[in-house]
């Protein structure tokens, strides 16, 4: 008897998740980076500036409460998170101007701002009628704040010759 294991979906830091909860992930590290500026309690720092429910669960889309099949009360969830991460970034600024640059405290917040910045970038549209969600995947997409080298992958059925199945390889997804 041969076994034959597939690892592929452990080898990365995270799960592949969502625009909301990627946001939610981008910040909470923000957070993390002003509460070590203190040192201040993670939730201390996030009821401040008005950021908790970003760091009282797991799944900020599973705790939420929004009628999912309805777009308007998406796009105002949505809208919701978009202001909190602009918010964010604006503090971040702020705050950078009190502290030694190129520190490790500078270093630290500038990098999670940018991670955070690169998902408003790459995940949405902005316009008239508040954000929205991109159509499609961009290139290089972020899909983790805690491993920025991860990607997206699927698995593709190598089929031989004879049209028999053979195996399964992990194939980067390409946009």
């Amino acid at each position: 008897m041969k076994l034959a294991l597939d690892t592929t979906h452990i080898l990365g830091r995270g799960p592949v998740k969502d625009t909301y909860n990627l946001l939610a992930d981008g910040i909470v590290q923000v957070l993390r980076g002003l509460a070590k500026l203190g040192p201040f309690e993670l939730m201390d720092v996030a009821e401040e500036v008005g950021c908790a429910r970003y760091v009282q669960g797991p799944s900020l889309k599973g705790q939420a409460d929004v009628d999912w099949t309805n777009p308007q009360a998406r796009q105002r969830f949505l809208a919701e998170i978009v202001a909190d991460a602009d918010q964010l970034l604006d503090l971040v600024r702020g705050t950078r101007a009190g502290l030694v640059e190129n520190s490790a405290e500078d270093k630290e917040l500038v990098a999670a701002a940018e991670v955070l910045a690169r998902i408003l970038a790459q995940d949405l549209e902005r316009g008239d009628n508040g954000p929205r969600l991109k159509q499609g995947v961009a290139p290089d997409r972020l899909i983790s704040v805690h491993d920025p080298e991860m990607r997206h992958g699927r698995k593709v059925a190598a089929i031989d010759s004879t049209g028999t199945r053979r195996r399964l390889r992990w194939t980067p997804t390409r946009s």
